[in-house]
């Protein structure tokens, strides 16, 4: 009992502290808040003033100190983003007295930030904008700081009566704890046994966790604030190669990483002794470079968290070996790359092939189309129509293997421009009805329902489909009927959804082998005994030309009674366009050239000079490139046919070379004459100063189209084929949508308008300048730059048409072709009038 009565003596002795020693702390600690947000509302004021005075020597400096504005901003804005927020002030928000104050700041501070995020430019320029409301707002800030002042005075002395209330009743309430305490003295005993059990249990727990951490797959060591291992489990062991009795105690650094990084794990120690600052621990897992017992360097994969122990904080690194993971990973990489070489090597081999093939074939069927031009008897013309049937199947399978590998390479690409649809089926059918002869077949067109007259379309592309199903119909049919039906299947879509179906009465194809037609390399009958030939590449062709129309294709067929395939593509109806006044000439050159062929091939040659003799046009050769530019720098020639592949010297450093000199043939047009006609070739071409190209095997009419088409000039006039020009009138779409639609979905909708409006008054004050009398004091060059601006622009928010007449004016000023650029520059402005129409629709 003695022994009771002391401790609760002690007790009381202890709660009467306690009770003093409460209200001493409460009391300070609410005098501390008061003076807190006392010493906020004060320095708000403060902060403003700081921001006022940026401003003042902002608006009278030259240059003005932008960053200061923006930090002095910023400081006040944080500064009163607190006192709108923290609760601590809400009593002062809600005080009808403050309210217009606030309003006014909350206002200003809303407004300003656009202003002051702004370019330097633009913030500038809005100096005085910003300064305007400060002289009014100075005297809110302070009367909201000194109104804050007195609220916070007044309610701080309330807390503190009301603290002097609460510890009296805490007193009062302490005083019947104390008795309470005094009659649970006697549970001690019983309290003493429940923690000793409880101090059992946390023992198992304990050795339950170590058998856990002893038994995990990932190694975990344990370190101290000094780098020194203090627990090292057995998946360490296993990883590392120690034992976890030889490691206890030693240096991590020393022993766990590898030489190249310990100098920064030595630093990160250091720094996390010095700061405080861990830059890894809680960062996740991290792939880094450990070493093994044996100094193998091995990668692992770690992560490490912080515990604080009863000495002192303490690091547990988990780590995992990834070896394994590694090396697949590499392996995977090396496949990968396996796979780019073999892409390449793919790509490679079709260029050679091209070129390989194509050669040979420019002769054959050259010669064929001169033979024509000599007396012939009937059988000869017949011989002559089979070689040129057989060359042009051939070429075709070369054109079908092109197109696949640009298909996967991406660069198939549709050139839509009005089309007559009727006379293009008509031709399309007379092209075929020879063919169709020979099978004893009947072939015709059709339109079911209401036709179309003109719609945009490729053509190229679409009679490359048509040609390819009316060319399998003719395979499987004879003595039929083979017919092309054209249907608008679906009007209600924009464009509408025309369907062409090419119906024929052949052999059909079992229903499980309809699917596998439209597959690479699959025929009918593959079989050497099969009737019909072909690569089993036509259909698998046309699945790809729709996918680039954004088309679809199918089949349906009966064994033995015929098959219809059809193509479903978007065509939009269009206006029959404007006809130039002024044709070209389909036939032979207006006047005599001076043309010198570079061609390695002897046949090659005979073609071209065969058929640019029989035009009129004089010819000189060079069996090689350098000898091209030997003859190229001896006189003045008004055309040069280049051939690519030669020896000695090819045809792009023949081109460089005659380029760079001074010869009086270094502004001849130069176009190449090649069998490298993947898209890659072509821009590489164009780029080295090449003037266009000619594809192997060489037609007569693609010569005559590139003859007719340049423009040649006297000698001191660089001669280039000039770019067609667009006029508003242009069939081609005002906007391209879709790019119009990118870029709102990336920079959203309220930006997307206001750059559109930026836009439209850069281009209305461009626009004006190009089309005034100003541009004539302005040399070509400026005014190409000019352009090219404005073309980057236009390109950008969508303006299609706009930016094709200005790409057309920018090459027309890189060919310093300045009078044909005068006259066609005052165009710009009726073309961004319909634009900027347009845009502003959009915009709505």
């Amino acid at each position: 009992m003695a022994l009771i009565a002391v401790s609760s003596t002690l007790i009381f002795m202890t709660f009467g502290s306690l009770v003093y020693e409460v209200s001493r702390k409460l009391e300070l600690l609410r005098t501390a808040s008061s003076d807190n947000v006392q010493w906020t509302l004060s320095q708000a004021e403060v902060e403003f003033l700081e921001f006022d005075m940026a401003m003042v020597r902002a608006l009278v400096s030259d240059p003005p100190d932008t960053d200061a504005v923006r930090e002095a901003f910023d400081i006040f804005y944080s500064r009163m983003e607190t006192i709108n927020s923290s609760a601590l002030y809400k009593d002062l928000r809600q005080d009808p007295s403050y309210e217009n104050a606030f309003s006014n700041l909350l206002k200003y501070m809303r407004a300003a930030p656009a202003m002051i995020d702004a370019p330097d430019s633009a913030l500038i320029a809005s100096l005085p904008q910003l300064a305007a409301p400060l002289e009014n707002l100075r005297l809110d800030v302070r009367r909201l700081s000194n109104g804050g002042l007195l609220q916070f005075a007044r309610s701080a002395d309330t807390q503190r009566k009301g603290v002097a209330e609460t510890l009296l009743r805490l007193a009062v309430a302490t005083a019947l704890l104390l008795a309470t305490l005094t009659l649970f003295t006697v549970f001690l005993g019983g309290l003493y046994r429940q923690s000793d059990r409880r101090r059992i249990e946390q023992k198992t727990t304990s050795d339950r966790l170590a058998t856990i951490l002893s038994t995990s797959l990932d190694a975990i060591v344990v370190a101290d604030s000094s780098g020194l291992i203090i627990d090292f489990n057995g998946a360490a062991e296993k990883v590392f190669g120690y034992q976890r009795q030889s490691i206890i105690g030693k240096d991590i650094g020393a022993v766990l990483v590898p030489q190249k990084h310990r100098k920064a794990h030595y630093d990160g120690m250091a720094r996390y002794r010095k700061t405080g600052v861990k830059h890894v621990v809680g960062s996740g897992r991290i792939q880094l470079e450990a070493i093994r017992a044996n100094g193998e360097i091995f990668p692992i994969e770690m992560s490490i968290q912080s515990a604080q122990s009863a000495d002192a904080e303490i690091f547990v690194a988990f780590m995992r070996d990834i070896s394994h993971r590694v090396a697949a990973e590499a392996e995977l990489v090396e496949t990968r790359d396996k796979a780019l070489a073999g892409e390449k090597a793919k790509a490679e081999f079709l260029a050679v092939m091209s070129h390989e093939i194509r050669t040979p074939l420019n002769g054959l069927l050259g010669n064929v189309t001169l033979l024509r031009d000599t007396p012939l008897s009937l059988k000869q013309v017949g011989y002559l129509d089979n070689m040129d049937i057989s060359g042009n199947v051939l070429l075709s399978h070369v054109n079908d293997v092109l197109d696949i590998a640009k298909f996967e390479a991406g660069k198939m690409n549709a050139q839509k421009v009005p089309v007559h649809l009727n006379r293009f089926l008509q031709e399309t059918v007379e092209s075929q009805r020879g063919p169709a002869q020979i099978s004893s077949n009947v072939l015709r067109w059709e339109w079911v329902g209401t036709p179309i007259i003109w719609c945009t379309t490729d053509p190229g592309r679409l009679r490359q489909v048509l040609l390819n199903l009316v060319g399998n119909a003719i395979k499987f049919t004879r003595n039929g009927l083979i017919t092309i039906e054209v249907e608008v299947i679906d009007r209600s879509c924009v464009p509408p959804i025309t369907e062409f179906r090419v119906i024929d009465t052949g052999i059909g194809i079992p229903e499980g082998d309809i699917e596998r037609m439209f597959a690479d390399f699959e025929t009918r009958d593959s079989s050497y005994g099969r009737a019909t030939g072909g690569t089993g590449l036509g259909l698998g062709i046309v699945r790809r030309i729709a996918s680039v129309l954004d088309g679809q294709v199918g089949a349906e067929s009966v064994e033995g009674e015929g098959s219809t395939f059809w193509v479903r593509l978007p065509l939009a109806e269009c206006s029959a366009p404007i006809e130039n006044s002024v044709r070209r000439n389909s036939g032979a050159s207006v006047r005599s050239l001076q043309v010198l062929v570079v061609e390695d091939n002897a046949i090659n040659r005979d073609v071209v000079r065969g058929m640019l003799t029989g035009d009129g046009h004089n010819v000189t050769e060079a069996t090689d490139g350098q000898m091209g530019v030997h003859i190229a720098d001896l006189r003045r020639f008004d055309l040069i046919l280049m051939d690519i592949s030669m020896p000695v010297m090819d045809g792009r450093a023949a081109t460089r070379k005659i380029r760079e000199s001074n010869g009086p043939s270094c502004n001849a047009p130069i176009v190449a004459l090649t069998a490298h006609v993947m898209p890659e070739d072509i821009t590489e071409f164009l780029s080295i100063g090449i003037t266009d190209f000619l594809a192997k095997p060489l037609s007569r009419p693609d010569l005559r189209r590139i003859i007719n088409d340049t423009r040649f000039e006297p000698a001191d006039r660089h001669p280039q084929v000039l770019p067609k020009p667009v006029t508003a009138n242009s069939r081609a779409p005002v906007l391209d949508l879709e790019v119009i639609a990118s870029l709102t979905e990336a920079v959203g909708a309220r930006n997307a308008t206001s750059l559109m409006g930026r836009f439209c008054a850069e281009a209305d004050d461009r626009v004006a300048w190009l089309s005034d009398g100003a541009r004539g004091e302005t040399s070509t060059a400026e005014l190409t730059d000019a352009i090219h601006k404005l073309t980057g622009s236009a390109g950008t928010f969508g303006a299609s048409q706009l930016k094709h007449h200005l790409a057309y004016l920018e090459k027309l000023g890189r060919q310093d072709a300045r009078d044909t650029l005068d006259s066609a520059l005052p165009q710009i402005r009726k073309i961004w009038l319909e634009t900027r129409a347009e845009l502003q629709k959009v915009a709505l």
